[in-house]
């Protein structure tokens, strides 16, 4: 749904959701009259195609109406344009294809390079320009005789 315009009244709202949600029993331009004990409606007979008048008591218009309203949780929403089902496979389809071409034209373009892996003498010279092996007094070369794991505890090299 795009909800960046402000509603302005109940009728639009009411109009803009029910484009989203299932269609009511019976529109409201199709009741001709109501007294408090007679309802008086139209509807069109599917298979005749001819409009037939009914007039019936309140309580059964409200109880014809009623069976028309879903169980809690019932999914009602309709998928329409873009969002039915076929369009919707259709489409992603065309977006997979769309995805596909793309990747293949960056591949395509800039090879993707393996990258070697960097010890940690590597990672401490490129991040802080500073070379861990180097004594600190003496600017020599130091020799790795062991390292401390925190979870293996301390590793002595031959």
């Amino acid at each position: 749904m795009n909800a960046e315009q402000r509603m302005k009244d109940a009728r639009g709202a009411a109009k803009y959701i029910g484009g989203y949600l299932a269609r009511p029993a019976i529109a409201e331009y199709r009741v001709v009259s109501y007294d408090h004990h007679k309802v008086h409606y139209w509807y069109e007979d599917h298979r005749t195609g001819k409009r037939v008048d009914v007039v019936s008591p309140v309580m059964k218009f409200i109880y014809d109406l009623v069976q028309h309203i879903p169980p809690k949780h019932f999914r009602m929403v309709g998928r329409y344009s873009l969002y039915s089902r076929g369009k919707n496979k259709e489409s992603q389809k065309v977006i997979n294809l769309w995805w596909y071409m793309i990747h293949k034209q960056i591949e395509m373009t800039f090879p993707v390079k393996e990258r070697k892996k960097k010890n940690y003498r590597q990672r401490m010279l490129e991040s802080y320009g500073r070379d861990p092996m180097l004594c600190p007094c003496y600017n020599h070369r130091m020799l790795s005789r062991g390292r401390k794991n925190q979870r293996y505890g301390s590793i002595m090299f031959a």
